[in-house]
Order: structure tokens, then C-alpha cells, then sequence
């Protein structure tokens, strides 16, 4: 579950605020539940207090003398009163309010006096202990003469039996709520997650899809109607960016294209002539011309690094045509290019071309930057191509940004006007070749370039095998 326990996860966010509104819901049920049992429990205590009158009501019976009445109390009846302390009192009255009968253990004087006032017979006092008593007169006739039943008793008793009450009933809410509600959350956490299935799949789609699949489309059958609407806003974003990814890449081309063949063509014409300096001034001006536009194109290349195919190269190879094709310019500057380490082939997964033009970037760059007749070390150890010049040092403080695009070097002896591309060519091919370009001083003067194609931390790149 990797999707939940993520902060900002809006399946996260849902699943809490259900929980949280759930619980919320279950606390107002429950207060609504027990308030309803205080209330139940206080109709209960009137309806005990009354039946309790009844039940010695029924007790009552007319005597064989005249104007005599008779309390036929049950045992049980009569020993409930006994062992009850003054939880539970009675009296029998007369018309006049003389008391005929009463419970062992009772407060006479303070039952209500005026009990045939009331009109529902209801009465509340308190006892000497501090104790509420809760009360009922209820009226009744025998042989045409009118007598009246007082009943009472503490609401402590009925308290205890509420207490009682509700202390089962949290047993019961705790041993079947529970339950309940930890199945309950799981049910919701499964029906949302299944519920944001479709939103989960579509956005495992946009995370593989790349450059070299203009054409890319979510599927929009089978997503919620709330879903859609953002699906199809992503689809049409999609297609405005291969669109206009696909007019940039054609016009770059077509540009360096339109550029290259006039340059070309200049310099075929140029070299025809008559070998002065002005004459090679220009060329070296067209040469310079040929290589912007060849690193404008590869920096093209290079910012749509999906669509660059991969392949199993040796290092070993493409270091050694690297130095093939430039040891003319080296012998023409009478300048020595030695070269080592390359007879062990070195399998890597990459671009040939790309790998090819970064070697030979950095190779220029040492050429061009390090003084004349001074000679540049190539070597390759393991998984890391080394280049070394005799130039002067390159300060720490530059080494961060000699990669960096546009930077120039501009200072060093020997140095030529340069675009400041070259460099930053090497460090974005040795990024998508899962690599890192580094610059060291050399152990005396002088500088070390190097390749480092071995993997580190860095994001992997989906290319087409």
C-alpha cells in the first residue's frame, strides 16, 4: 500500500476524512443513544413508582367490620419492604390524610400533605440524608369511601440501575462496535482503492510514456465520468507537445541542414584558393561556423534523449577512431596525441555517434586550449576515458562551470573564440549514458578529463533496444 502512506496522497486524504467522519458519526450515536437511555430510565423510575403503588393497591381489601380496610400484603412483598432501608416507602391514607398503613422504614412527615391537589399525583422530596426521593399518590374508592396510596423511592436506586444499564451497554458497543467499525474501515479503504484503480492505471501510463511515441493516448473507456474530463485534458496536452516537440526537431534539422550545405560548399571554394593569410582566416572562420552548427544540432539531439536509440559499443573502439580521425589535425599542429589502454575491448550500453562526439569535444577542447607542440594523453581505465593536457590549470572555482552551457574557457594559453557548447555536449551525453564528466588538475600542471561511464545515482533512461 505505498499510495497510502504518503502525505499528500489523495486516496490518503479521502480514507482519513472518512474514518474521522465515521467516528464523529458513531460518538453522535451514541450520546443520541445515550440520552435516550436517561430518558427511557426516568419514564422507567415514574413507571416503577407507580406500580409499586399498584402492587399494594392490590394488597388492600375491604374487612368484615364496617369502615374497616385490611393490607393483605404478599410475604415477598413484605420483605422486599424490610430489607430496602428507606429506598422504598409507602403510605395508606384516608379521605381525612390519616395514615391507615405505612412501610416499616418511612419519612411520613415529609410525603406532600395537599396529595389530593395534584393533578397527576407526581411528587419529589429529599430525605434527611440528602437522598431524592421520587413519588406518585394514586387515588382509589372501597365500599364508597375514597383512600390514598403514596409511593417512593431514592432516585439513587434507579441511578444505580442506569448505571448498570449504560455500563452494559458500553460492554456491548466496545465488543461488537469495534469490530464493526475496524471492518467497516476496511471495506472503505478497499472500495476507494479499488474506486481509484482507473486513476492509478492511467497514471502508470503517463510515467512510461516518452518522445519516441508521439502518438501516445490514455485510453479513456472504463474511467469515472469525473475522471474523464482530466484524462482528455492530458491526452490533448499530449498531442500539442508531440506536435510541437516533432515541428522543433524537423525545423533544427532542416536549419543545420539549409546551414551545413552553403558552409560545406564555402569551404570546398575557399580551399580552391591561393593560400594567404587572410584566405586562412576565413577558412578557420568557416570551420569554426561548420562546428556551431554541428554542436547546435547535437545539443537537438541530446534534449530528446528518448528517442536515442542504445546499443552494446566498445569504449575501446570508439577512443580509438576518435584519435584516427584527429591525429592529422594533432600532426598538422605538431603536437603529440598518445594513446593507451585501448587494446582491452570495454562493453557499455550506448549511442555510438554520441559517445563518439563527446570523446572528440573534449579531445578538441585540449587540442585548442593547451599550448602549441604540447602533447594530450589519452588512456582508458576500465569504464573511465582519460584526458590529459599541459595547458595551464583550470581554478577550482571555474572546474563547477566549465560544463555548464554557453561557459568559455576564454583565458587559457593558446585559447580560440568557442561558442561554449562543446563541454556542455560532453556533460548531457555522459547524463543520459547514465555517467559523469569530471575535470581534476594534473598531478604537476595541466588538466584530466574524464569519462566515467560507470553507473551511479542518477534517473535511468527508456530507450528502444
Amino acid at each position: 500500500m505505498p499510495l497510502l502512506i504518503r502525505s499528500n496522497s489523495l486516496l490518503t486524504r479521502l480514507v482519513l476524512r472518512i474514518f474521522g467522519i465515521t467516528l464523529i458519526a458513531i460518538m453522535i450515536t451514541y450520546a443520541v443513544v445515550y440520552s435516550q437511555i436517561d430518558q427511557s430510565l426516568e419514564l422507567l423510575r415514574n413507571q416503577t413508582v407507580e406500580e409499586q403503588a399498584q402492587e399494594i393497591r392490590t394488597a388492600l381489601r375491604a374487612g368484615r367490620s364496617v369502615n374497616k380496610l385490611v393490607l393483605d400484603m404478599p410475604r415477598n412483598l413484605r420483605v422486599f419492604y424490610a430489607n430496602s432501608d428507606y429506598d422504598y416507602q409507602y403510605l395508606v391514607r384516608d379521605q381525612d390524610g390519616t395514615i391507615l398503613f405505612r412501610s416499616t422504614l418511612v419519612y411520613p412527615d415529609l410525603f406532600p400533605k395537599n396529595f389530593m391537589l395534584a393533578s397527576d399525583g407526581k411528587f419529589k422530596f429529599k430525605g434527611p440524608d440528602g437522598a431524592e426521593y421520587s413519588g406518585v399518590t394514586i387515588r382509589f374508592a372501597l365500599e364508597e369511601r375514597l383512600f390514598y396510596i403514596q409511593a417512593a423511592q431514592t432516585t439513587q436506586s434507579a441511578d444505580r440501575f442506569s448505571d448498570q444499564i449504560s455500563s452494559e451497554f458500553m460492554k456491548r458497543v466496545l465488543s461488537v462496535g469495534v469490530p464493526f467499525y475496524c471492518a467497516l474501515l476496511l471495506i472503505i479503504l478497499i472500495t476507494v482503492r479499488r474506486g481509484f484503480k482507473p486513476l492509478q492505471m492511467a497514471a502508470k501510463q503517463v510515467e512510461n510514456a516518452n518522445i519516441s511515441n508521439p502518438d501516445f493516448q490514455i485510453p479513456e473507456q472504463g474511467l469515472p465520468q469525473e475522471i474523464t474530463p482530466f484524462i482528455k485534458t492530458i491526452n490533448f496536452s499530449f498531442k500539442r507537445l508531440a506536435r510541437s516537440i516533432q515541428e522543433q526537431k524537423e525545423m533544427t534539422e532542416n536549419l543545420a541542414h539549409e546551414l551545413r550545405t552553403p558552409l560545406a560548399v564555402l569551404k570546398a571554394n575557399i580551399e580552391q584558393l591561393a593560400r594567404d593569410k587572410q584566405s586562412t582566416k576565413i577558412l578557420r572562420d568557416v570551420d569554426a561556423m561548420i562546428k556551431l552548427v554541428n554542436q547546435m544540432l547535437d545539443m537537438t539531439r541530446l534534449e530528446y534523449a528518448d528517442m536515442i536509440e542504445m546499443h552494446d559499443v566498445d569504449l575501446s573502439e570508439i577512443l580509438s577512431q576518435v584519435c584516427q580521425d584527429l591525429w592529422p589535425l594533432f600532426l598538422k599542429d605538431h603536437r603529440e596525441l598518445r594513446v593507451s589502454g585501448i587494446a582491452t575491448p570495454v562493453l557499455v550500453r550506448g549511442n555510438k555517434d554520441l559517445i563518439y562526439r563527446a570523446i572528440r569535444n573534449v579531445l578538441d577542447n585540449a587540442r585548442e586550449h593547451s599550448p602549441p607542440k604540447t602533447p594530450v594523453d589519452v588512456s582508458i581505465d576500465g569504464y573511465v576515458i582519460k584526458i590529459r593536457d599541459y595547458g595551464t590549470t583550470i581554478p577550482a572555482d571555474r572546474r563547477a562551470k566549465i560544463f555548464d552551457r554557453l561557459h568559455r574557457l576564454g583565458a587559457r594559453a593558446g585559447a580560440k573564440s568557442g561558442a561554449g557548447l562543446g563541454l556542455s555536449i560532453v556533460s548531457k551525453t555522459m547524463e543520459i549514458h547514465r555517467g559523469r564528466a569530471l575535470l581534476e588538475p594534473a598531478p604537476v600542471e595541466g588538466n584530466v578529463f574524464l569519462l566515467d561511464f560507470k553507473e551511479f545515482d542518477a534517473p535511468e533512461i527508456n530507450s528502444p533496444a
